[in-house]
């Protein structure tokens, strides 16, 4: 009998650790999709139409959030568009640089899309883990 058990220590050992590998996984899994920044606000957007001569529209966004870590670098990535006559843009707030210390730090957020497929927008809607921060109406210029 002992030796059944000391046989099935090295088992239950390999299957602990593939356990804690499994976890790991989704724990990184978890953190990759987790927003880091919290409090969202004081949002303004606009799409600029000013002629000249690469007359492109440029949709520009700009947001202060609260960042968890001193020198942490943010930016939009677009997500989806809801349907409706204008639309609504939809952008996930992704951290893209982790910074030092650990100091919940004000960290403004700015944005560019050359380019600019839209010739207007109703609102644009950031998410943040819980958090969504909505922007309207989005002006232009011209």
């Amino acid at each position: 009998m002992r030796l059944s058990l000391f046989a099935a220590a090295p088992t239950a050992c390999l299957l602990t650790t593939a356990c804690l590998a499994v976890d790991d996984d989704k724990e990184n899994a978890s953190e990759a999709a987790a927003c880091f920044a919290s409090n969202l606000r004081d949002g303004t957007a606009w799409i600029d139409k000013m002629p000249g001569p690469n007359d492109n529209p440029t949709l520009h966004v700009s947001l202060t959030v609260d960042a968890p870590n001193q020198g942490d670098v943010y930016t939009l990535e677009f997500e989806y568009a809801e349907e409706k006559a204008p639309p609504n843009y939809v952008f996930g707030l992704k951290r893209i640089e982790e910074g030092g210390p650990r100091v919940i730090t004000e960290t403004p957020v700015k944005y560019q899309w050359a380019k600019f497929p839209e010739p207007s927008l109703s609102a644009i809607i950031i998410l943040c883990g819980a958090e969504t921060l909505e922007i309207s109406p989005v002006e232009e210029t011209s």
